[in-house]
């Protein structure tokens, strides 16, 4: 056991002490297999890794930066938009900064300072659903414990929230108006910005939405009613659950037999047909569809169409946009794929395609990538790209045109090409192979047992490599 493990500090220091070297386009590489290494990949980023994925440093030209110690930790920094994210044993907590402004979640406990630098900063610290505390815009501070009571501010779609021993009584206010309720969700009153809403939930209901519109119920569900007042759309409508309902407004025309489940309308968007709803649904105009719900079905609105077959397991959907379409087709839970197909000659292309939880393949304009595995099931979740999918990729398979770049097992196997000028093959630690032709100079070079014994010819110098440190100079060869 103690002669393994000096053998492997051997070969450790072999490959600190001669690495494996070659300037190739501004390229250094180092290479100690899975213990360690140091290249620029085929995007250009200087990368070094320690001890497989567990540890990973990175620069991009534009100057990104990664760091991570997988899964434990992960910071990345991208200076051109002033922002830095940081992952803690992800989902567990993360960070993030955008110039001035810093948020920090912990499980269900969000914190945000909308600027570093101002000490009196509008600021919020959010133990959710029980503990709300921070300050507004105006430097006016709140705090509540759910459910005993306090105030809240900015929570979900409102401005404020006072409550006290939820559900006793509740006010809140958006925009311009007010809410207040006693027995949530029971006796309310609304008031202000052109709103007026008042019930006795379940009993009776009304509201009034700046001169626009009017709603009301009384027994809801089983009697609602609601009238339309602007232009274009005016007219009124009702329903008695579960039997029938009726619309009638300059838009379109409804009836309804015990809803939801039959249902024809036909107005100015066009003609729908709902017999039953989910299951059968068909309709024309402003919006195309036939669905045969579960087994077929598509729909059509605008520059998106939408099809499934046998939902939720194939959904296919085509979007199209001014310069590329957008494929899209999901069979769960083993196969996603997407393509962009350019409209205009100057348009990126792309495609993506994951055999979950096998392997993904991407290819932007001429850059192809291929992983395995691929566990995580969605498509570039930031978060799990640098803090976990490192951590069981076995194999990854990067190329243009002009390059290409394998990798099995953190660096067990390595192969690097650059059009037919360089080429660089390793099997850490048995082997490795290495050719350069750019030059006058063409080097070769192999080692075993990274410099065991080692051989290079540069030009016409040749040289033999023994027991790692000793280096002999060979005659050189005839021109």
């Amino acid at each position: 056991m103690k002669k393994m493990k000096w053998l492997l500090l051997l070969l450790l220091l072999a490959a600190f002490c001669r690495p494996v070297q070659a300037v190739v386009a501004n390229r250094v590489i180092f290479d100690a297999g899975f213990l360690g290494g140091r290249w620029v990949d085929i995007d250009g980023n200087t990368r070094t890794r320690i001890l497989g994925p567990f540890y990973e440093r990175a620069t991009s030209p534009d100057g990104k930066t990664l760091q991570a110690v997988r899964p434990l930790f992960s910071a990345s920094a991208d200076p051109a938009n002033k922002t830095k994210k940081r992952e803690y044993i992800w989902p567990l907590a993360d960070s993030w900064q955008r110039v001035d402004e810093y948020n920090l979640r912990l499980l269900l406990t969000y914190y945000r300072d909308s600027d570093v630098k101002n000490p009196l900063a509008k600021y919020h610290l959010w133990s959710v659903p029980f503990y709300f505390q921070g300050r507004d815009a105006k430097t006016n501070g709140y705090f509540a414990v759910f459910p005993i009571g306090g105030q809240i501010q900015d929570f979900m779609t409102f401005d404020q929230i006072d409550f006290a021993l939820f559900p006793l009584w509740v006010k809140s206010q958006k925009m311009k108006s007010t809410t207040r309720t006693v027995l949530w969700p029971i006796f309310s009153k609304t008031s202000g910005g052109g709103i007026e809403k008042r019930r006795v939930f379940p009993v009776w209901g009304h509201s009034k939405y700046r001169g626009e519109n009017e709603r009301g119920y009384i027994l809801w569900p089983f009697y609602t009613w609601a009238t339309e007042y602007r232009k274009g759309m005016a007219g009124h409508g009702y329903m008695v659950f579960p039997l029938w309902g009726r619309v009638n407004t300059e838009l379109a025309q409804s009836w309804y037999v015990v809803p939801p489940f039959f249902r024809y309308s036909k107005g100015k968007e066009g003609t729908l047909l709902h017999a039953p709803w989910p299951f059968i649904r068909w309709s024309t105009g402003q919006v195309n569809q036939l669905m045969l719900f579960p087994i077929w079905g598509y729909r059509s609105f605008g520059t998106i169409y939408n099809s499934f077959y046998l939902w939720p397991i194939a959904r296919y959907q085509r979007t199209e946009r001014p310069s590329v379409t957008k494929h899209r087709l999901v069979v769960l839970p083993f196969y996603m794929g997407e393509k962009y197909t350019p409209v205009k000659t100057n348009a990126p292309s792309g495609r993506y395609t994951m055999i979950w939880p096998l392997a993904s393949y991407r290819r932007e304009g001429d850059v192809r990538r291929f992983r395995f595995l691929e566990l995580w099931p969605l498509k570039n979740t930031g978060p799990i790209e640098r803090s976990w999918s490192p951590l069981w990729t076995f194999f990854t398979h990067v190329s243009t045109p002009q390059r290409s770049e394998d990798e099995l097992l953190w660096g067990l196997y390595r192969r690097e090409r650059r059009d037919t000028n360089y080429c660089y093959t390793s099997v850490f630690p048995l082997y490795s192979w290495e050719r350069e032709d750019d030059g006058a100079a063409p080097r070769r070079e192999w080692n075993l047992l990274k410099g065991l014994i080692g051989y290079e010819r540069q030009g016409k110098q040749r040289s033999l490599r023994v027991l790692y440190f000793m280096r002999f100079k060979l005659k050189e060869t005839a021109p």
